[in-house]
């Protein structure tokens, strides 16, 4: 008989919420419960308080959990959501890469502001190497906005759905070049 390695357990690093973050871990050997914490910043003394057990849910596809303190919601092994009173929290396998990050491209235009009614203040050319130097969290079809530095110095913002990643993933953009 073939035996498959087992599946290593998920770590999700959640956005800031408060004066810290949720991680929650998701181990596959034991998919009926997953753990999580609240790891305060450090200004405030990088306190970690252990959450209760959150229970798995039921889900239409992909995997839930839930505690008394949130809610926590994912399909496959990059990113997940993470609902905390009300506030949706986005969570990403491993923790949120740091910037600025490399990325690529598609082509397209440089803006004053994150939207498509802002003035245009470049073109980007198909292939172009540019530095992420911050997410906006304005969307645009289910790509956000992104502020952008150019090789020759010029800043703007560029749409996710034409950039690629040559290094970490992050919401928002269209992915791996």
């Amino acid at each position: 008989a073939i035996t498959s390695p087992a599946a290593a357990q998920v770590t999700y690093v959640c956005e800031a919420y408060g004066d810290g973050q949720f991680e929650i871990t998701v181990d596959p050997a034991n998919p009926a419960q997953a753990s999580g914490l609240y790891r305060g910043s450090p200004e405030y003394g990088a306190r970690v308080t252990p959450m209760d057990p959150l229970e798995e849910i039921p889900v239409a596809s992909g995997f839930g959990y839930r505690n008394d303190e949130l809610e926590f919601r994912g399909q496959g092994s990059q990113e997940a959501l993470a609902i905390v009173n009300g506030t949706d929290l986005r969570c990403l396998a491993g923790g949120w890469p740091s910037w600025p990050l490399p990325a690529r491209s598609y082509g397209g235009r440089l803006r004053a502001a994150a939207s498509l009614e802002a003035e245009v203040i470049g073109s980007v050319p198909e292939g172009t190497e540019i530095t992420l130097l911050f997410n906006s969290y304005e969307f645009l079809d289910g790509y956000e906005w992104f502020e952008v530095r150019l090789p020759d110095g010029t800043s703007g913002y560029h749409w996710g759905g034409i950039i690629c990643l040559t290094g970490d993933y992050v919401p928002g953009t269209f992915g791996a070049c």
